[in-house]
């Protein structure tokens, strides 16, 4: 059984990575994939610094010893967000389930085999948020020998409970979901409202404690920082074996902690796969009027109907929707955070950190970078997967299949992005020509995100895919498409706060070029591409 459990790991690891791409594929097609290999290693990096960075500012706020305790907690919430949105598509609801299912392989191993793939996937995880944190906390505090190993053998184990705790969530929606009319359409809100729940807890949590009466504390980071270690120590009661195994080096705590991470993995798998095949069986099923009747029928035009069509794949994919809408949701929370707090309590709270003119000025390029994760044209040719032919064959122009892609993609963002922008200049009550620039920004920097991102995935489509969350949320592609234009946003940020240019100046000038390249990369597409690739 471990033999053939680790073997379907392998495979789908394989799958995963692009292994065999990367071996055997043609020349132009491996330098592809060794160049998204360099680009993830980059983001990785980029990540690790960030761990880091982090854990350098609570020892530069005098909280170096909650750097143990966080760097925990930020693994166990990552793994438990990003695992609670894969869940649909990787352990539940895959393609190739009935395939797997007819060898004869056990149920308990087919579970544990996709378990451990999710487990290797948020072991890195854990590694780029924990080594780095736990690099900085030796310097500082200089630990005995035995922290090493008990802190080395923890980043293998954090992600077991999280993971387990992430699949059931992932079910219990799933099984909602599949009773409704509309099941995958249903599963992606409830996940939407799951993922708005977790990023405004924190504020309810920590505003009541910290502001009195419109007045700050003092020393309020800190403070945040301590009332957000306690509430979720208190919540997640793992963390405390955690500390106590690391930083009172208690070997009973430690083992008591590996123990009950590895066992709670057993006996998950134990009892899930004596419920998996009705589980996979609800979420395949569909239930059909017996009396359906046609009573008219709609006529529009190939762009109309394109649209409609990519639009129902968005919002009726959970994966799909709740990847591509979660930087909308921040950016809003953001904004609206903005409106209630007020910029000038914003730079009491920045204050030696940030000005008003620059918290003012900035401010804009931020709602810009969070839209810019709302990428949906990163996978959308992609997607279209063993269908692709069907676009190949149809009477329709390509230009057509181009633009609702990208009006699918805008349908999303600018929405949003007019929101935001209104709420900031509620709360700012800037001039009029700043106000229009501050819905100019957001917008170009919309249109750049979703003509590169089908660009980038016209040159790197992928119709091989066994289920959807591996071209939405594993594949390279989607990852350069969902992070280019964020992180060109903030390097503006970073020139502006570094030269301090006239805003309209230095707005007007970002907005025209980001508009120029947008334009090359449209028409590039448009004269290239007479039909979608096969």
């Amino acid at each position: 059984m471990k033999n053939k459990c680790m073997l379907l790991v392998k495979n789908r690891l394989t799958l995963q990575i692009g292994v065999n791409e990367i071996r055997y594929g043609n020349g132009k097609s491996k330098i592809s994939k060794r160049f998204m290999m360099l680009f993830v290693i980059f983001i990785i990096a980029l990540f690790a610094i960030y761990s880091g960075a982090y854990a350098y500012g609570l020892h530069y706020l005098g909280a170096v010893h909650l750097i143990p305790t966080y760097a925990f907690l930020l693994s166990t919430i990552v793994t438990l967000f990003f695992t609670m949105f894969k869940t649909s598509g990787e352990l539940f609801g895959y393609q190739d389930y009935d395939f797997l299912m007819s060898l004869p392989i056990k149920t308990t191993s087919i579970i544990a085999s996709r378990f451990i793939t999710l487990y290797v996937w948020n072991t890195v995880i854990s590694f780029i948020i924990m080594l780095p944190m736990g690099i900085i906390y030796s310097i500082y505090i200089k630990p005995y020998i035995m922290f090493y190993p008990l802190w080395l053998i923890s980043m293998f184990v954090v992600s077991f409970i999280p993971t387990t705790i992430a699949v059931v969530i992932g079910a219990l929606i799933g099984a909602i979901s599949s009773k409704q009319k509309n099941s995958r359409m249903m599963s992606g809100v409830l996940q939407i409202v799951l993922l708005a729940v977790i990023l405004t807890a924190p504020y309810f949590v920590i505003n009541s404690e910290l502001i009195t009466e419109g007045e700050l504390k003092q020393e309020f980071l800190k403070g945040v920082l301590v009332i957000v270690h306690d509430k979720l120590s208190a919540f997640y009661p793992v963390t405390v074996l955690f500390s106590n195994s690391v930083m009172d080096y208690s070997i009973v705590d430690f083992l008591f902690f590996i123990v009950l991470s590895i066992g709670w993995y057993f006996l998950f798998v134990e009892i899930l796969s004596l419920k998996y095949k009705e589980i996979n069986t609800a979420l395949f099923t569909y239930c059909t009027s017996s009396n359906y009747e046609v009573h008219s029928l709609k006529q529009s035009n190939i762009l109309s109907a394109l649209y409609s069509k990519e639009l129902k794949q968005w919002y009726t994919c959970p994966i799909y929707l709740t990847n591509t809408i979660a930087g909308a949701i921040i950016t809003l929370i953001l904004s609206i955070v903005f409106v209630v707090l007020g910029p000038s309590q914003i730079v009491e709270m920045g204050k030696g950190i940030f000005d008003f003119e620059l918290l003012n000025s900035v401010f804009p390029y931020v709602i810009a970078v969070g839209l810019g994760m709302c990428c949906t044209t990163m996978a959308s040719i992609s997607l279209e997967g063993k269908r692709v032919w069907l676009l190949q064959s149809l009477p329709i122009y390509m230009k057509d299949i181009i633009n609702s892609k990208i009006l699918v993609n805008l349908t999303i963002t600018i929405p949003f992005g007019l929101i935001c922008s209104t709420l900031y200049n509620v709360a700012v009550k800037n001039g009029f020509e700043r106000e229009v620039l501050s819905y100019i920004i957001p917008i170009v920097f919309s249109l750049f995100s979703a003509v590169f991102g089908l660009w980038f995935n016209l040159r790197t489509h992928d119709y091989r895919w066994e289920s959807e969350t591996q071209v939405i949320k594993q594949s390279t592609t989607s990852l350069i498409g969902m992070l280019l234009t964020p992180i060109i946003g903030l390097v503006v940020i970073a020139i502006y706060i570094f030269f301090r240019i006239d805003f309209m100046i230095f707005g007007l000038a970002t907005a025209a070029l980001l508009t120029l390249i947008t334009t090359i990369l449209y028409q590039s597409m448009i004269n290239k591409y007479n039909k979608i690739p096969l």
